[in-house]
């Protein structure tokens, strides 16, 4: 009897497991509720990216195809049939996954491959979310950087198509978030997330090969910024044994793909590539020598209007000998003799197509939802062109790194740089180590893609960039994260001093008195040296006091009571 009623007491408790569990959870989503709301906001924002997908999947249901995706499928098969990872044109990340799907589904089952890419791009908005919320503690700010990203049409055009784009994104955003969380976590760096993001770094390279020093700049940059100092040493032993191991496995591939294909690299396409910028930048005549024939092949061409090296390339076979070795060559010596210029033409074309958009497949208007999709086309459309203040975000905040790294083995820094008294600017300069360590890795893993395919690709910049945007678009969500302390200073210094009339103002007047406002804490903010030196000749106390602004004296308030204490008042200074 009691060993029947222990086994009815066991059924029962395993019965009961689920209901208590789906009691935690509940308690835990109202607690959340009453609480920040992290997961309410991210729950809802994941239905939002899930509604926008679907109602884009639907408006044209069929797979889109492009030039690249029948490399892919036949690469997927060679690894279904005969288990060669190793191929010459394509790195195996995207084929694997492909591989899997048709083994899954016994076939090229291409439109639930479509469906598998639109559940990695909702899952890599909520990754975007927790990105920013976690380098910036406010939830607003990072749904709104989720909402921007993921209900973007342009982004969402590359993520349908059979390409290896959308598993590069989540590649790319998984490892930031790896990355940030490693940042902002309060325990010191360990070995164990250095392994780790190296792991993330090396299956990104082996999806998309333009991020091939991406895991080495973050394992350089992790130990130098985030380690302690006594354990830094130990962890950048750590950090070049993960990059060895990276470039190893990569460096077996290339071999690999030598022994098994002929072709000593990751993908011969980047032998098109560059011959492809060659052309672009019209410099296909400023070759050495030896490859003058060449030069005049492609003059011919171009004459006729032809400029796209692929369709060169099929014309003229002995081009596309070895993996189009001889255009490789030809284009590499161009590059090699004529680097300043190469350099000086790729700005302009980085300019542009920062904030230039090229859909792969436009929203059909006579399909379903079609009116909807046509309008968030246009305001998608319209977030890149605020991508034109990353780079002075980026570079901003690399200063302020680079600085603070000079002014704490430079004791009177401060002092020579009394001409930043501004508070904007000292916001700016003493922002949170955390945040400020997070825009500068993200902005390296941004400016890094932004660069690379701008100098290794002649096309479809748009496409390219797509693991780019979400990066940018955390970055400016953290720089406005730091600079919202002094406007919020501002704004209720202006609200407490004009009452009534505030609310009855309008937009440009409210924004004029914002602007006066910051230039009045300006003003006090340079006046703040004289009045400590001053009131330590009267021998008033000097106590140091950390404000939004940076360290101020706290000689304002001995200075406000002595002024209380003899006129009994002390009004707010006026505007």
């Amino acid at each position: 009897m009691e060993d029947e009623s222990k086994g009815v007491g066991v059924m029962l408790a395993d019965r009961a497991a689920p209901t208590s569990r789906g009691r935690r959870l509940a308690a835990a989503l109202r607690a959340d509720w009453h609480g920040r709301r992290v997961v309410s906001v991210g729950i809802a924002l994941a239905a939002l990216v899930t509604l926008v997908t679907l109602a884009y999947y639907l408006n044209h249901p069929a797979p889109d195809l492009a030039h690249d995706t029948a490399s892919y499928i036949l690469h997927a098969d060679s690894i279904l049939t005969s288990a060669q990872l190793v191929s010459a044109g394509r790195v195996p990340g995207y084929p694997l996954f492909l591989a899997l799907i048709f083994a899954l589904t016994g076939g090229h089952r291409l439109d639930v491959a479509q469906w598998v890419q639109a559940a990695l791009f909702v899952v890599t908005v909520v990754e975007l979310y927790a990105l920013v919320y976690l380098a910036t503690r406010l939830v607003w700010l990072a749904a709104l950087a989720g909402v921007a990203s993921g209900t973007n049409l342009v982004m969402l055009s590359y993520v349908k198509p059979i390409m290896s784009e959308t598993l590069g994104l989540w590649l790319t955003i998984t490892l930031a978030l790896a990355v940030v969380a490693t940042l902002t976590r309060p325990a010191p760096l360990t070995a164990r997330r250095l392994w780790l993001i190296a792991s993330l770094g090396l299956a990104l390279v082996l999806t998309r090969p333009d991020w091939l020093l991406a895991p080495l700049l973050l394992l350089i940059y992790l130990p130098l910024v985030a380690a302690r100092a006594g354990t830094r040493r130990r962890l950048l032993a750590h950090a070049a044994g993960a990059a060895g191991v990276v470039y190893a496995t990569v460096g077996v591939y290339i071999v690999l793909n030598g022994l098994l294909n002929g072709y000593l690299g990751l993908a011969y396409v980047q032998n098109v590539n560059l011959y492809g910028k060659v052309i672009q930048y019209h410099m296909q005549d400023e070759a050495p020598a030896q490859y003058t024939a060449l030069a005049r092949v492609t003059d011919a061409y171009i004459a006729r209007g032809i400029t796209d090296p692929w369709a060169i390339i099929a014309r003229e076979p002995s081009l596309a000998a070895h993996y189009a070795a001889p255009v490789g060559a030809y284009a590499t010596a161009v590059i090699r003799a004529h680097p300043v210029e190469f350099l000086r033409d790729s700005v302009p074309v980085t300019a542009k197509w920062l904030v230039t958009t090229r859909l792969s497949s436009q929203p059909l208007r006579s399909g379903a939802f079609g009116a909807p999709l046509a309008l968030l086309l246009v305001l998608s459309q319209s977030l890149f062109r605020v991508f034109i203040v990353f780079p002075f975000c980026a570079a901003g905040w690399w200063f302020v790194l680079v600085w603070r790294g000079w002014r704490s083995r430079a004791p009177d820094a401060p002092g020579r740089l009394s001409w930043l008294a501004s508070p904007l600017l000292q916001q700016f300069l003493l922002v949170q180590r955390p945040l400020l360590l997070v825009l500068c890795a993200l902005s390296l893993l941004a400016v890094y893609n932004l660069a690379e395919t701008t100098l290794g690709s002649y096309s479809e910049y748009t496409r390219l960039h797509l693991a780019a945007d979400p990066l940018m678009v955390a970055v400016l969500a953290g720089t406005v994260a730091a600079f919202l302390p002094s406007l919020t200073v501002a704004l209720t210094s202006i609200r407490t001093s004009m009452g009534v009339a505030w609310r009855g103002a309008r937009l440009p007047t409210r924004l004029r008195l914002v602007r006066l406002r910051l230039v009045r804490l300006s003003i006090r903010a340079k006046r703040a040296p004289y009045r400590a030196t001053r009131s330590s000749a009267h021998g008033r106390q000097r106590t140091v006091v950390s404000t939004p602004y940076g360290h101020v004296g706290q000689e304002a308030r001995g200075y406000r009571a002595s002024r209380r204490s003899t006129t009994g008042s002390c009004r707010p200074t006026p505007l």
